[in-house]
């Protein structure tokens, strides 16, 4: 079986956590199915690159190629809102995508589509030449489609024609049959990858130390991290000596590090930036509670991570964070624009280390029996590639 997957976000290297969580599922299918997976050019990586049964066909969609800047850190749409060279080169960016989808889809079975853009090229290579297509909603395509009656409209015919419209919560579900009712929609979560590091990091249930706070995430205004710094400054007046590391890098990275001197929060808050898929276990074993305060997320990879880690979560109950966490066993919901409930779930966690152990052996279990990249993968190979290609 050939599969061609079409995505705008894979990673390029060991140190490149942007779409992972597509490299972690496709390596997690079967050795017999042949994937290509095309994509654009984000630095002077290889073009054409070979992982087993994996083959990467990255395009250039500008010249010169160094001033490349759509697919630049941060991604399309927060590069399109802070770039005029950006916005310039968007057309000529849809131009080739689809060229290059349509020279790389020959002999291929299926096509798996991730993102707008990608159901844009499944769409047309349906119509050239009959293959068959699936797509996978991740959350910023669905929060594109609502806030666009331009995309929607041309999404909605899309998705209804596809044979099968994976959504990775059961938020995005109903998102997806808002916009078209008779499409073909089920629910297969993300999983976790390289999780034998995380699944070895021990806990002390009788810890007598200060538990310490872990985000992980992009510095962007829907992971809402100004609101959790402001949270923490007032928690401070109470937990003197309260920590946080915030991991990761995006477009607020200086209005954090600005906010943080403001707030006299650099004994209390450490901005470590990014870190290479291969050493984030470490982050994860130095900390005791994970935090995700987003305004919306599709999912939640980090939340599962951190899971597996043993970890404690204290989430905000917006979007596909609702499959995830078990109130009051796994984690703690927070409503992300109520600083009292993020003070009400730390007072909880802060200094009962028993409370903390007992929720991250729960959510631990709870990862191993539902977000194992290696299940789910077989599962939509079976229940869906394989009843697709016929």
């Amino acid at each position: 079986m050939n599969i061609l997957v079409l995505t705008t976000s894979y990673p390029e290297n060991e140190k490149d956590f942007s779409g992972i969580f597509i490299k972690n599922f496709i390596s997690e299918l079967p050795q017999q199915v042949q994937v290509t997976v095309c994509t654009p050019q984000k630095n002077q990586t290889h073009r054409d690159e070979i992982d087993g049964h994996i083959r990467v066909r990255r395009y250039h969609y500008w010249l010169p190629f160094n001033k490349e800047i759509l697919m630049q850190e941060g991604g399309i749409v927060s590069n399109l809102k802070k770039s005029f060279a950006a916005k310039i080169q968007l057309i000529p960016f849809v131009f080739f995508s689809v060229l290059y989808a349509i020279k790389y889809s020959k002999n291929q079975d299926i096509i798996h589509a991730h993102w707008v853009l990608g159901a844009i090229q499944a769409r047309i290579l349906h119509f050239l030449k009959k293959t068959p297509y699936i797509l996978t909603v991740h959350g910023t395509d669905a929060e594109i489609m609502k806030n666009s009656i331009l995309v929607r409209t041309i999404m909605k015919g899309i998705l209804l024609k596809a044979s099968k419209v994976i959504c990775v919560s059961s938020f995005l579900k109903k998102e997806v049959s808002r916009i078209s009712p008779n499409a073909n929609v089920c629910v297969y979560p993300n999983g976790v990858g390289g999780v034998e590091k995380l699944f070895h990091i021990t806990r002390n249930p009788v810890s007598k130390n200060p538990a310490k706070f872990l985000y992980v995430g992009r510095l962007s205004e829907e992971k809402n991290i100004l609101w959790l710094i402001n949270g923490f400054r007032l928690i401070k007046k109470t937990f003197n000596g309260i920590h946080l590391s915030i991991v990761g890098s995006g477009s607020l990275e200086n209005k954090i590090k600005n906010f943080i001197k403001k707030s006299n929060l650099e004994n209390n808050i450490d901005l470590i930036g990014p870190v290479p898929p291969h050493e984030i276990s470490k982050c994860y074993q130095n900390a005791d509670i994970f935090i995700l305060p987003s305004l919306r997320e599709g999912f939640g990879v980090v939340l599962i991570e951190a899971m597996a880690a043993g970890l404690p979560v204290i989430a905000s109950n917006v979007g596909g964070i609702t499959d995830i966490i078990e109130d009051a066993k796994s984690g703690l919901f927070i409503d992300p624009k109520d600083v009292k409930t993020l003070e009400a779930a730390v007072n909880a966690l802060y200094l009962d280390s028993n409370k903390r152990y007992e929720m991250g052996v729960r959510g631990r279990r709870l990862v191993e029996k539902k977000y194992m990249w290696k299940n789910i993968a077989l599962n939509i190979y079976n229940n869906i590639y394989l009843k697709t290609s016929g």
